[in-house]
C-alpha cells in the first residue's frame, strides 16, 4: 500500500485516491472487504504438505529455509531462557 493507499482494520476496506493527482483534497474510494476464509491456517498447510507428498505440489520453501527457520526458533528459546544473545548457524 504505502503512498497508494491503506487497510482499515479490523473491516480490511481498502483506502485508495482513484484521481493520479493523489492530493489530500481528493475524495478517497473505499473498497469493500475481501472475503475471509474461515479454515484454519494449519488445515491448509496440512492439505499442501499432503499434496507434496504424494507430489502433486512443489513445496513453499526449501529444506534449506525450513531448517534454518527451525534453527532460529530454537536460538530464540534459548535465548529467552537464558537472557543471552545465541548465534543461529547459517549452515
Amino acid at each position: 500500500m504505502g503512498t497508494k493507499g491503506s487497510f482499515s482494520f479490523p473491516d480490511l476496506k481498502l483506502h485508495h485516491y482513484r484521481s493520479t493527482s493523489e492530493a489530500w483534497l481528493d475524495k478517497l474510494t473505499v473498497d469493500p472487504s475481501p472475503p475471509i476464509d474461515s479454515t484454519p491456517p494449519f488445515t491448509h498447510q496440512l492439505r499442501h504438505f499432503a499434496e507434496v507428498c504424494e507430489g502433486k505440489e512443489e513445496p513453499n520453501c526449501s529444506a534449506q529455509d525450513a531448517l534454518l527457520t527451525i534453527l532460529t526458533l530454537e536460538a530464540i528459546l534459548e535465548s529467552a531462557k537464558t537472557g543471552l544473545p545465541v548465534q543461529v548457524s547459517q549452515s
